[in-house]
């Protein structure tokens, strides 16, 4: 990556890019929900290896190939300070408020568990589980919740105040999310020209 190839992605790019991360990972609230009514403590299992798919989506991926399949799908690349590849590292501060923000809802879920025992779970059909399970969410709840979005809120609504479109996330970590084509014509004549040399 040439650093004057290097053009700081919109904020339109970026939320596309988000978007199409959503849908593809649409599967996992909708399994998630069925867990929280299947069986009192199922949901705990399948929240830890939720939480291992979302980190390797987030992190290993991002580490990997620059960014997530949705940025890569609009042709976005994370980047560090100095436009060079990032580390492991660099993806898992990335990701660190999604990580908190959704450690807060399974705390919620865990204490609404609590709350109710195993054969009076049982005893309810699956919409009432679920709607018993709301009624007793701590009362810490709903502030819980509401720090969570803010927090992942407040971190996105940074780039709107920057020219590099940089989040917190971005700043904390050392990134920034750019445009990259690669396989744009002058980097197929950059290459063609190199495997010439190489004759």
């Amino acid at each position: 990556m040439a650093d004057e190839s290097l053009k700081t992605a919109s904020i339109r790019a970026r939320l596309a890019a988000i978007l199409i991360d959503l849908l593809i990972l649409s599967p996992l609230p909708a399994i998630s929900m069925y867990m929280h009514a299947y069986d009192q403590w199922s949901f705990l299992i399948w929240a830890v290896f939720e939480q291992a798919i979302y980190t390797i989506f987030y992190v290993d991926l991002v580490s990997r190939y620059g960014g997530t399949p949705g940025k890569r799908w609009m042709n976005l690349r994370i980047v560090n300070v100095k436009n060079k590849p990032i580390d492991l590292t660099h993806a898992f501060v990335r990701y660190l408020f999604l990580f908190i923000a959704s450690v807060g809802v399974v705390l919620i879920e865990y204490f609404e568990r609590l709350s109710i025992s195993d054969e009076d779970f049982q005893k309810l059909f699956w919409y009432e589980r679920i709607l018993n399970e709301n009624m007793r969410s701590p009362e810490f709840g709903n502030e819980l919740l509401l720090v969570s979005f803010l927090i992942v809120l407040g971190d996105n609504m940074l780039m709107i105040f920057n020219s590099q479109r940089r989040t917190l996330h971005d700043y904390l970590a050392g990134t920034r999310v750019v445009y990259y084509f690669p396989w744009s014509p002058s980097e197929t004549a950059s290459n063609t020209t190199s495997a010439e040399a190489h004759l």
